[in-house]
């Protein structure tokens, strides 16, 4: 299992399990129904959550349990699932823009500006560039130190996507805070450990 665990394989067969189930899960007849899209924007969505969230907790879990070797093995994907997260965030975006233009003939760039939207617009655009950065050729040419800099802006992402879903409203306040609440806490107890 072990050796399993440290193949590619093992990462790829993670980074596309959610979709394999989206696949199966998702009623495709219904295409032009709201329903449908509701579906597919939810399951995206929690997708790209889930690999947000357990990324951005490995590396204080792994800090934390400094002797446990399964989070060491896990922590050695922890590139693939950040790239996973933009993937997934991305296809949430355009399930939206689809919809729309599905439901309703059009797509009305105003609701960019909706407090819901916005958040979520600049999370995307962070994680393309974090995405097109998580590369070794992008940590040799920018430096390590720049790069490591530059990736922080992972933190940014999680602010902008708990506000996200927060301001969605109804039972996303809970979602927002079972996901962000344990993951904060875990951060500060690994800040606390650095110090």
């Amino acid at each position: 299992m072990r050796e399993f665990i440290k193949k590619s394989s093992f990462s790829w067969l993670i980074t596309l399990l959610p979709l394999l189930i989206e696949l199966f899960c998702v009623p495709y007849s219904t295409w032009h129904e709201r329903a449908f899209w509701k579906q597919l924007l939810l399951f995206s969505g929690f997708s790209a959550l889930s690999f947000l969230v357990f990324v951005l907790a490995l590396h204080p879990l792994t800090a934390i349990f400094k002797k446990n070797q399964w989070l060491k093995l896990l922590n050695r994907h922890r590139r693939q699932w950040g790239l996973a997260c933009f993937y997934y965030a991305f296809f949430h975006m355009c399930c939206y823009l689809l919809m729309k233009q599905v439901l309703y003939g059009r797509i009305d760039f105003k609701y960019f500006l909706h407090p819901v939207i916005f958040p979520a617009l600049i999370a995307i655009f962070l994680l393309l560039i974090l995405a097109v950065t998580s590369n070794n050729a992008s940590i040799r040419f920018l430096k390590y130190k720049a790069w490591k800099k530059l990736h922080k802006l992972t933190y940014v992402v999680e602010g902008l996507i708990f506000f996200h879903i927060l301001l969605q409203g109804g039972w996303s306040i809970l979602w927002a805070f079972l996901f962000f609440v344990p993951l904060v806490f875990l951060q500060k107890k690994r800040s606390k450990l650095k110090r």
